[in-house]
This record gives structure tokens, C-alpha cells and sequence, in this order.
């Protein structure tokens, strides 16, 4: 597996390990910075608020909307996710085409980040290569694949093993597993289940889990989080010369998000990943555009596999039953997808509203200027919209927005 952040600032690792065509720019700003420069998206250091000050209570987070453009995959750039980020902080980056490795899970990655304007804390989110653990008991070998590497079977050690291939100095002080946020993508397989026949049978399974590495840079304590979703697709193939015995065993390990935070000791924030993923929405027409594209290149594959050499009249339509249910699964899967971002009947709809709060982790508030509601994260009590668009969220019941000099009123929940 490369080691694309091994020894080097996460920011610089984007741009190196950057998959974008030649003289393409892969780095474009997502968004304008906020107009008045303010430093206002970092955490508070817990010191009481003065007016007129840009302090914000421990652990507070100032946020607001910015689009994730793709700029390579179509005729022109379209906004593909929109997403919460503090402000002041500078997004850089977009979703990336051709990923450069025979190992990547789709045509397509996110490879973005946000830099703090102190330059100090940086979140990425950057494409990670699949891998292949394989167990063959045929007599006779078979040649191994490409994607064949380390025989991690779980979540945790795929950050273990990437831990320490990222950072080599750092020290693994804690390890978490979050189905919690492993759940958007179950919802996704429970939608769309593989096929089985006599001669395979695969399952599959969503895993989640962060970890936390300690390190220290030019004399100063500094955490480093990886935090990972991965997707695991379990295989067993028949031994066709030998009825009722197994043949071969896959399993295929996806990292379907990978984030990584890093931030000096003393600031560390290990929600603001949530903040961040749990406001992410993929946009509908770069959805529709993705979906569309996947849907082509199974008609490709399949109509290349009827195309090569001879086949009989039976194999063509058990090619045609799994090619059917191929796309039905495609169909399926972003059915499921669309329900969950969706949110133009959330504030009615209670069963949908409900669903999603729970798949995702978000609260639904009223929006109160812009109309309709507004999801966020779930884990802060209270959640403010300030006067310029942007959001706050705090758990001291005690904050108002004009104790930093910002107009604001406090968001009310979706009941």
C-alpha cells in the first residue's frame, strides 16, 4: 500500500499523491472564505467570552456551507457535496477522476482538505487502495492479483497497519470501533444484496472505526486521527471439479472514506470530524451524473463479456439474469441513496425525518431565514444561525452569539 502521508504534513501529502490528469488543476478552491477573515471557525479555549471578541466556548464550533466541486469527471464543473466547514478555514481540493492505481475502488475519489488559518490543524479526506486477502484450495496455483496485500479481515486493522505506515514516529494510544457511522452504507447494502448461485456465495459488510496516534513535531504534542469507513465483500467460490467442495476464498476490503485530522494536543477536537461528515450531502445533479456513468459501464462490461467468443444460448441468459440484477441493485442503491439526502419533505415527513436522523446522526432544525429545515450534528445541544449564513453549535446553554459580537438567533428543533 502507498504511503502517501508517511512523513510529511497531510496538506503537502494532497497535492503528492494527487491523482488528477496532467494539466488539470485538482486543487481548486470549493468555496470563498468568509468575508470578513475572521479566525471565528476555531474551538473555544474555554476562557469566558467578551463582547466584541471572536473567542467561542470549549469545544463550540462556528460553521458554514461550502460545495465540493468535480471539476474533471464531466463537461464542465458541478457542485458534487456540500458540506459544513468552521469558518475561516481553507478548503482545498475536489472529487478526482482516473485515480492512478489499478487497486482503486471506483473512476472516482474525494481528495480535498481544510487547513486552519493558524496553518496548525488540517482535516483530509484523500483515495486509499483497496486490497484482496485470498485463500485458494485448489490443487493447482492460482496467479495472484494486483490488489493482493496485507490479510487485514477488520477495520481495526486496517488502521493499525495504516497507522503505522502513515506515521511511523507516533504512538497508537486509542482505538475506537463506530458502527455509527458505518450505518449510512449498511442501510445501502440491505437495499441492493448480492446475488448468490451454486457456484458463489458472497456477503457483505460495512465496518467503521477511528484511531488516535500521538506524535510530536519540532518539540510540540500534536494527535493525529484516522478515522475510516470500509466496505468488506466476502467470497467463496465452488470447486468446479470437485462438487460440494469450496474452491477459493475473497476477501476484497473498500475504504469507502478515510478521513485524517490532525491538530496539536492542546486544541484537538475529535468531533469536528463529525460535524463535517454528518453535514455532507451529494448534490443531485453530480448523483444522477455518477449514477449514470455506472450504469454504463455495466452495460460496457456486460456487452463486452456477450461479445467475447462463443456462448451458449444458456449462458447468455444467466449473464442476462445477473446483468439485470446488476442494475437493479445499481437502481436500488441510489433509490436509498436519494431517500437519505433528500430533505425536501423532511420537516412533514416525520417517518422520512426519523430515518435519517438516525442513519446519519443529525438533528433537523427550522431554518429560519432561508425556509425549510436544516440538518446538523446531533451530539451538540444547542445550534445557532448567525447573521451571515453560517451555523453555530455549543453545549453551553449559557452562549448567545451577541456575547462575540455576531447577531444570531437559536435554531428550533423539527418537532
Amino acid at each position: 500500500m502507498r504511503k502517501c502521508f508517511s512523513g510529511i504534513w497531510m496538506a503537502v501529502a494532497l497535492v503528492g499523491c494527487s491523482g488528477a490528469a496532467p494539466g488539470t488543476d485538482a486543487t481548486a478552491d470549493a468555496s470563498a472564505a468568509p468575508a470578513d477573515g475572521y479566525e471565528r471557525g476555531l474551538p473555544g479555549d474555554g476562557a469566558a467570552p467578551h463582547r466584541g471578541t471572536t473567542s467561542l466556548p470549549k469545544g463550540a464550533w462556528r460553521v458554514q456551507p461550502v460545495d465540493i466541486v468535480d471539476a474533471q469527471g464531466f463537461e464542465r464543473p458541478l457542485p458534487a457535496f456540500r458540506v459544513l466547514i468552521p469558518v475561516g478555514w481553507r478548503p482545498q481540493g475536489g472529487v478526482v477522476w482516473n485515480v492512478r492505481s489499478s487497486c482503486a475502488g471506483s473512476d472516482y475519489a474525494l481528495q480535498w482538505s481544510i487547513t486552519s488559518p493558524d496553518g496548525a490543524s488540517v482535516l483530509a479526506m484523500v483515495p486509499q487502495p483497496t486490497w484482496r486477502v485470498v485463500r485458494s484450495y485448489l490443487s493447482f496455483p492460482l496467479p495472484r492479483g494486483p490488489c493482493e496485500g496485507p490479510g487485514w479481515t477488520n477495520v481495526q486493522q486496517y488502521l493499525e497497519g495504516l497507522a503505522r505506515q502513515t506515521f511511523p514516529q507516533g504512538r497508537i494510544i486509542d482505538y475506537r470501533a463506530r458502527p455509527d457511522l458505518a450505518r449510512p452504507l449498511a442501510e445501502l447494502l440491505r437495499a441492493s444484496p448480492l446475488m448468490q448461485t451454486d457456484l458463489v456465495q458472497a456477503r457483505q459488510r460495512a465496518e467503521a472505526g477511528e484511531i488516535l496516534v500521538a506524535s510530536s513535531i519540532e518539540g510540540r504534542e500534536t494527535r493525529d486521527m484516522i478515522r475510516a469507513v470500509v466496505l468488506f465483500t466476502e467470497m467463496r467460490l465452488a470447486d468446479v471439479l470437485n462438487p460440494g467442495r469450496i474452491g477459493q476464498e475473497t476477501l476484497d476490503g473498500v475504504p469507502t472514506s478515510v478521513v485524517f485530522l490532525r491538530a496539536p494536543a492542546a486544541t484537538f477536537d475529535e468531533r469536528l470530524p463529525n460535524v463535517i461528515d454528518r453535514s455532507m450531502q451529494r448534490l443531485a445533479e453530480w448523483n444522477n451524473r455518477v449514477f449514470e456513468h455506472n450504469r454504463r459501464k455495466q452495460q460496457a462490461a456486460f456487452d463486452a463479456q456477450v461479445r467475447a467468443g462463443q456462448i451458449s444460448y444458456q449462458q447468455l441468459q444467466g449473464m442476462q439474469q445477473a446483468h439485470q440484477q446488476r442494475m437493479q441493485a445499481l437502481e436500488a442503491g441510489k433509490q436509498a441513496n436519494d431517500r437519505m439526502y433528500d430533505q425536501r419533505n423532511l420537516a412533514s415527513d416525520r417517518q422520512q425525518r426519523e430515518f435519517v436522523e438516525s442513519i446519519r446522526g443529525v438533528e433537523t432544525y427550522h431554518e429560519p431565514v432561508a425556509g425549510g429545515v436544516v440538518q446538523l450534528d446531533n451530539s451538540y445541544q444547542h445550534a445557532w444561525r448567525v447573521g451571515d449564513g453560517s451555523y453555530l453549535l455549543t453545549d453551553d446553554p449559557n452562549f448567545r452569539p451577541g456575547l462575540v459580537g455576531l447577531e444570531g438567533q437559536e435554531l428550533r428543533r423539527v418537532e
